[in-house]
């Protein structure tokens, strides 16, 4: 991290009404009232899905669970439990208050510990998120932007008696009652978002969502063409990138019941599948990166929203010569980190082991891609062989997909992506709303700390 002037002169110099304080008010560098506690550079091989305890990434700030567990030894200063208030020292500075089951500190998130004494954990809560914005405001960084936990506790907060810290946070709770009807319908209109993307995708692999269409359109039966694609395959075998010469029967006892024009396969059976590669140790080495070639990584499958449009690292031919390209159209399915996201590759790319790579001839990318949502959250419905929630490609070789006849995949990826984009819509406008009553709570905390203001009077 890099700042330009002190945190002390960031404070001074700035204009935000969130940072003046009331005369009376003394100010106090934060860790003289309370402790600041790094967490902890855990060892990934010992990360889990299932065992050990939950670990707080930067990611996991403002939830109350986390997607992976770690199962080593511990020091008890990196345990945290429901209640601790938390600051994410990389990207936005975020402030969130820990409300899920005890878990374990990692790397870049640190801990506020409040010394009883002299500060009131849920007054720091409400004055640092400004101060930290301010620092953000001032961070250079070409990429991330850091922050250091010595600069956490060099914040300058005004820091009156522990009473009148209580009082000014119960005002700031009075005050924001107003707001409270309004934050509940938002809540709820989220809601009601989420479960309308799972009827979409629910109802879109299921052959719910073209009823109507199938009625008024005939179908090429699905069973000749995946004879004519396995044909081909067998003339193809020499190449790379294609799938096995035979399609395995599902039984499909136990399986979602889907219109009878369909067809049940195995993921390992609608194409090539198999795991990226990135075989160089250690894999951060210099001569790997800055060439031609584009290098997804996990965290780039999770947020791209279904399309990878976009990549912030390089292999050279070095790295090319130790990993593999695939094509564009490949479907991405993230087996570490962020389990289960997925996302279609619109150049050709590499990218690692944590990454499994399907090149479908069965099903359009688009329709997979759509599939495995669903089998994201319901994988039990769709590989009832297992009851693991986790997913590795040895889970993913058993997931059975239904396969509705290539022009009625075409027209559920169709339908779906208008719905989606409607829902995205939405959920802009709930973003919108949720920032509006966001400032709110703000101009609230700026009113009663401004000099002209009595805070702690009704």
């Amino acid at each position: 991290m890099s700042l330009t002037v002190s945190v002390a002169s960031i404070v001074e110099e700035s204009a935000d009404p969130r940072l003046r304080a009331p005369a009376e008010w003394s100010r106090k560098e934060l860790g003289t009232v309370a402790d600041v506690v790094n967490g902890a550079a855990f060892k990934s091989a010992q990360f889990s899905t299932s065992d050990g305890m939950p670990l707080i990434r930067i990611r996991d700030l403002g939830h109350e669970t986390t997607t992976v567990r770690y199962a080593g030894a511990f020091d008890d200063q990196q345990r945290v439990v429901g209640g601790d208030l938390l600051v994410g020292m990389d990207g936005d500075f975020r402030v969130a208050r820990w409300n899920g089951a005890d878990a374990l500190l990692n790397q870049r998130v640190c801990k506020i510990v409040p010394r009883a004494s002299s500060s009131y954990g849920p007054y720091l809560e409400l004055l640092l998120p400004a101060y930290l914005d301010a620092i953000h405001e001032h961070t250079s960084s070409q990429t991330v932007k850091h922050l250091s936990s010595k600069d956490i506790a060099a914040v300058p907060l005004p820091m009156p008696g522990l009473e009148d810290q209580r009082r000014f946070v119960a005002r700031v709770e009075e005050l924001m009652t107003h707001a409270e009807p309004v934050a509940g319908r938002l809540d709820l209109l989220a809601t009601t978002v989420r479960r309308l993307r799972r009827s979409i995708l629910s109802a879109a692999v299921s052959g719910r969502m073209t009823e109507d269409w199938r009625l008024a359109h005939p179908l090429d039966p699905v069973e000749d063409f995946v004879a004519r694609r396995v044909r081909r395959r067998r003339q193809r075998a020499s190449e790379d990138f294609v799938g096995g010469s035979e399609v395995t029967p599902v039984d499909s006892a136990g399986l979602p019941v889907v219109p009878e024009e369909w067809r049940w396969a195995y993921l390992r059976d609608v194409g090539y599948m198999s795991r990226g590669r990135s075989r160089h140790r250690p894999r951060g080495a210099a001569h790997l990166y800055g060439g031609p070639y584009p290098f997804i990584q996990t965290g780039e499958v999770s947020r791209s929203s279904g399309r990878i449009t976009a990549h912030s690292k390089t292999y050279s031919e070095a790295g090319l010569e130790q990993s593999r390209l695939w094509p564009a159209g490949t479907v991405c399915i993230t087996i570490a980190a962020n389990i289960a996201s997925t996302a279609v590759l619109t150049y050709p790319a590499c990218f690692p082991d944590s990454v499994v790579g399907v090149v479908p001839d069965l099903c359009s990318s688009d329709y997979i891609e759509l599939f495995l949502r669903t089998a994201k959250s319901d994988l039990d419905q769709f590989a009832p062989a297992t009851s693991q929630k986790n997913i590795n490609i040895a889970i993913l070789n058993e997931v059975a997909v239904p396969i509705p006849p290539p022009s009625e995949q075409a027209e559920i990826v169709r339908r779906s992506r208008t719905a989606f984009d409607v829902l995205d819509l939405l959920d802009q406008r709930l973003d919108a709303a949720r920032s509006h009553l966001g400032r709110f709570r703000q101009s609230v905390i700026a009113k009663l700390l401004s000099e002209d203001s009595s805070p702690l009077e009704p």
